[in-house]
């Protein structure tokens, strides 16, 4: 939902998968407690090294929220 607002409220065409990847992310980080391997996981899921430091950086932080 937030990436659909996004992409409507600048006129960009934002990926709605970015954002739903790194929202199960921040879910799964806070929810397993798993910071590192989590992270793992989800890099071989994406196959793709971009996504790398939004993911770590989520999963951090709804690690120290949760």
């Amino acid at each position: 939902v937030l990436g659909k607002y996004w992409s409507t409220l600048f006129n960009d065409n934002f990926d709605v998968g970015t954002y739903s990847l790194i929202g199960a992310s921040a879910v799964l980080g806070g929810s397993t407690r798993m910071t590192i391997s989590l992270t793992a996981i989800v890099m071989e899921i994406t196959n793709d090294i971009y996504y790398l430091m939004p993911i770590m950086m989520t999963i951090m932080v709804s690690k120290w929220v949760g």
